[in-house]
C-alpha cells in the first residue's frame, strides 16, 4: 500500500477522515494505491510512505479504512490540539495476510520492515502474531516539546519519541548494528565525526554528539565559552547500516550551537534553500553524478592509475580495463544498493584510472546525502582493494579531469500527484525552467567558488585547448539542447548543470544552484539564445562575440565574485560566507606563492 499525502496544520482530522476507501494493490512486486481523502492534519511537512507487497491486499479494503479512521480519531481525542505539536506522526496499521487465508504472514512483515528501514521510515510492530506494522513519520521532534514544554499535553510527543527511537533502536540491532557513525560535512564537503554505541541513540537524536567547534574547518567558533561546542545532531531517518562495515550504521547530523541551528552547517543552508522552495509546494530533484579516479602510489613518488594496463588513447566506456575492476565496483555496487541507493550504472571515463556512478534522482538534501555515503564506501573499498580512491577534479595534467554534474528538475508537490515544473518532452523548457537556467547562468561566477572550490579545479576549467584534450569541462556560461559543450545542458524536464567538480562540497552546491534558480524565477530572467555550436571548436573571439560570458579561470578571481554576491552571502548566512571566503582566499595565496617542481626544472639554470 502506498500513503502519500501532504501533511497541513489547521485541518481538523475528523474532516479527512470520512472517507474510508482503500485503492486496490497492483500487480507482484508493484506499489499499492492511496488512501482517499484530504490531507492528513498533523504538521506543516510532507511524508510519502511506499510499501512493497508481493501479494494483493486482502478484500478488505473498507474495514482496513475504517481502522485508519479510527485509529485517527483516537490520536486526535488523546492530543486535542494536535495541529500545534510538531513531530507527531500519524499511525498507519496494516495487516498482512498469507494469500487466500486470514492466516498471519510474519514474513511478509519482515521483509516491509526491512523496505521500511531503507526508505527512513520507523516501524513499529505490535500484536500476538506481530503481523501488524505500524509506520510513524519521521518529522522532527522540537527539543522543548520532547521534553514536555508547551503545546505538548502530558509529555504526548515525548512518549511517541521514546517509543519510536526505542523501536529503531531494536530495528538496527536485529541488523547487527553495535556502533553509530555520527556523520556531518564540514565547509569542504569532507565527512566528519565520531563514533557512539547504539545505546546512545537517543542521546544522539535528542541533543547530539558533541565536538570542538573550532577543530572544525570554517566553523568560525571560538576557543572558549558556550559557542565553543559543536553538536551533531542526528536525523533519525537516515540512520543506515553499513555493509561494508559490519555493525556499524551512518546517522546523518545537522551541526547545532548553543541549542540552535548552526548557521554556517552546510547541510542546514541546504536545508534552508529548500524551506523556501517548499513555501511555494515545490520540491527540486538533483541526480548527482560523481567521477573519480582509483590510483595508487608511484615508485617515484606522487601517484598513478592503480591499473597499470588501462592505457587506451581514448578510454572512455572501455569493457576491457573495467572488468579488471570489477571486485571494487561489484562490492560498491552492492554496498551502496544495501544502504537503499538505486545505482543506475558505472562505466569507465576518458582519463586512465577514471571512473563514474550513477544514483537514482532524489530530493535535493537526500541526493547531498548520497553522495557523502558514496564517498564513505568508496574511500573504504578501494582502500580494501589496495587502492586510491580520489576526487581530485584533476590529477594529471594530460588527462581529463573529474566533473561531479547536476541533473536538475523542479517538481510542483510530491509523490504520485507530483507535477514537473520545466517540462516534458512535448515541451522540453517552459518559462519557468528557462527563469531559474537564467538566475544559474546570471550567478556563475560566483556559483564557480561553491561548484569548482580548489586551486586544481581550474586546471579543469580552462578556456582555449587543454593538455588533455576534449576536457567536457566547461569554461563558457551558456545553455543548449544536449550540448555538453556549454555550461547548461538542457533535456527534456530538466538540465543539467556541469560546472560542479568532483570536490565540490554537495549541500553548498545545491544551495548556490537553488538560491540562483530562484533569484533567476523573481527577476524574470531569461537565459538567451540557445547554443548549438561546439563551444570547444569557436576561438576566443568568436565567443566574445557572441557576448558568452567565460567563467572564472582561478579560485582566487571566483572567491572574489563569491565574496561581492549579496546574494548568496544572504543564501549561505554570513557566517557560512565570510568563513568559506577566507578559507579559500588562503588556500588561493598559498598555491600562488608553492614553488612547484615545474618551475624549479624551467627556471633553475634558466637565466
Amino acid at each position: 500500500m502506498t500513503i502519500a499525502k501532504s501533511l497541513a496544520a489547521g485541518v481538523p482530522l475528523s474532516a479527512v477522515t470520512g472517507k474510508a476507501e482503500i485503492m486496490d494493490a497492483p500487480a507482484p512486486g508493484g506499489l499499492g494505491g492511496t488512501y482517499a481523502g484530504n490531507p492528513l492534519a498533523i504538521a506543516a511537512a510532507h511524508a510519502v510512505i511506499d510499501v512493497m507487497a508481493d501479494e494483493k491486499l486482502p478484500e478488505r479494503g473498507q474495514a482496513l479504512g475504517d481502522r485508519l479512521k479510527a485509529t485517527l480519531d483516537a490520536l486526535r481525542a488523546e492530543v486535542p490540539q494536535i495541529a500545534d505539536v510538531r513531530g507527531l506522526g500519524a499511525m498507519v496499521a496494516v495487516e498482512f495476510n498469507r494469500a487466500g487465508t486470514t492466516e498471519p504472514d510474519p514474513d511478509m512483515t519482515k521483509r516491509v520492515q526491512a523496505e521500511a528501514l531503507q526508505r527512513g521510515l520507523i516501524l513499529l510492530t505490535c500484536g500476538v502474531n506481530a503481523n501488524v506494522v505500524r509506520f510513524l513519520f519521521p518529522l522532527t521532534i522540537h527539543r522543548e516539546r520532547v521534553r514536555g514544554g508547551a503545546g505538548d499535553p502530558e509529555g504526548f510527543a515525548a512518549r511517541r519519541h521514546g517509543g519510536a527511537m526505542k523501536h529503531l533502536k531494536e530495528a538496527l540491532a536485529a541488523q547487527g548494528v553495535h556502533t553509530l557513525v555520527a556523520q556531518f560535512t564540514d565547509l569542504h564537503g569532507v565527512a566528519k565525526g565520531k563514533w557512539l554505541p547504539l545505546a546512545q541513540l537517543d542521546a544522539l537524536l535528542t541533543d547530539g554528539a558533541g565536538f570542538s567547534g573550532p577543530s572544525i574547518a570554517g566553523t568560525g567558533l571560538p576557543r572558549t565559552g558556550p559557542r565553543a561546542e559543536y553538536y551533531g545532531r542526528g536525523i533519525a531517518s537516515t540512520a543506515r547500516a553499513l555493509p561494508w562495515m559490519p555493525g556499524f550504521a551512518r546517522v546523518v547530523c545537522d551541526g547545532y550551537v548553543a541549542g540552535e541551528p548552526f548557521d554556517a552547517c552546510p547541510r542546514q543552508a541546504l536545508a534552508r534553500q529548500v524551506a523556501r522552495l517548499a513555501e511555494r509546494g515545490w520540491v527540486l530533484q538533483t541526480g548527482i553524478e560523481p567521477e573519480f579516479f582509483l590510483l595508487r602510489r608511484a615508485a617515484g613518488g606522487g601517484v598513478e592509475p592503480a591499473d597499470a594496463q588501462d592505457r587506451l588513447d581514448k578510454p572512455s566506456y572501455d569493457l576491457q580495463s573495467l572488468p579488471r575492476q570489477r571486485g571494487f565496483v561489484t562490492e560498491l555496487v552492492a554496498a551502496l544498493q544495501g544502504c537503499g541507493l538505486e545505482v543506475l550504472q558505472i562505466d569507465h571515463e576518458d582519463a586512465h584510472g577514471q571512473y563514474e556512478i550513477n544514483f537514482l534522482h532524489a530530493d535535493a538534501l537526500a541526493s547531498a546525502d548520497n553522495v557523502m555515503l558514496f564517498k564513505l564506501a568508496a574511500q573504504a573499498i578501494a582502500e580494501r582493494h589496495g587502492m586510491l580512491f580520489s576526487l581530485m577534479p584533476k590529477p594529471f595534467a594530460n588527462q581529463p579531469g573529474s566533473g561531479m554534474h547536476f541533473h536538475v528538475s523542479l517538481w510542483d508537490g510530491a509523490g504520485e500527484d507530483a507535477r514537473c515544473l520545466f517540462g516534458d518532452a512535448r515541451t522540453p523548457l517552459l518559462p519557468l525552467a528557462r527563469q531559474f537556467i537564467a538566475g544559474v547562468l546570471a550567478h556563475s561566477a560566483a556559483l564557480a567558488a561553491l561548484a569548482a572550490p580548489t586551486v586544481n579545479s581550474y586546471k579543469r576549467l580552462v578556456v582555449g585547448e587543454s593538455l588533455s584534450g576534449t576536457s567536457w569541462a566547461p569554461a563558457y556560461v551558456a545553455h543548449g539542447p544536449n550540448n555538453r559543450t556549454a555550461l547548461v545542458r538542457t533535456l527534456a524536464g530538466r538540465f543539467e548543470w556541469r560546472l560542479p567538480d568532483a570536490s565540490a562540497n554537495p549541500y553548498l552546491a545545491t544551495a548556490g544552484l537553488i538560491a540562483a534558480g530562484l533569484d533567476g524565477i523573481a527577476r524574470a530572467l531569461d537565459p538567451g539564445p540557445a547554443c548549438d555550436d561546439d563551444l570547444f571548436e569557436l576561438p576566443l573571439a568568436a565567443i566574445r562575440e557572441r557576448g558568452i560570458a567565460l567563467l572564472p579561470q582561478s579560485l582566487g578571481e571566483a572567491v572574489a565574485a563569491l565574496e561581492a554576491s549579496s546574494l548568496l552571502r544572504t543564501a549561505l548566512g554570513e557566517t557560512l560566507h565570510r568563513e568559506f571566503v577566507r578559507l579559500k582566499r588562503a588556500e588561493h595565496v598559498e598555491h600562488a606563492r608553492h614553488v612547484s617542481a615545474w618551475e624549479v626544472e624551467r627556471y633553475a639554470t634558466m637565466f
